[in-house]
């Protein structure tokens, strides 16, 4: 899959994002590995109308890292990250 965020592009991230992080041992180089050569990017379906985002999924070690991002949103706002399937 074609880089989704360019080398050196700007990241923000939401409070929540930020707590999701540090609970879960996601970095930000993790972050970014994940949206700059994503395995499989879809929309969340989980998410209300109101609030959509992107999916990003890419393994990381055994697990897979998930950030969701806003769609539309510039810079990237990643919303919230989790370990698929955890």
């Amino acid at each position: 899959m074609e880089p989704i965020l360019p080398p050196g592009g700007v990241v923000a991230y939401e409070p929540h994002a930020l707590d999701r992080m540090v609970e879960l041992g996601i970095t930000r180089d993790d972050i970014r590995a994940t949206l700059e050569r994503p395995d499989h990017v879809r929309p969340a379906r989980d998410r209300p109308p109101t609030d959509p985002c992107n999916i990003y999924l890419r393994s990381i070690g055994l697990r897979r890292c998930k950030v969701y991002v806003r769609i539309d949103s510039e810079p990237m706002m990643v919303a919230t990250v989790a370990w698929h399937g955890e």
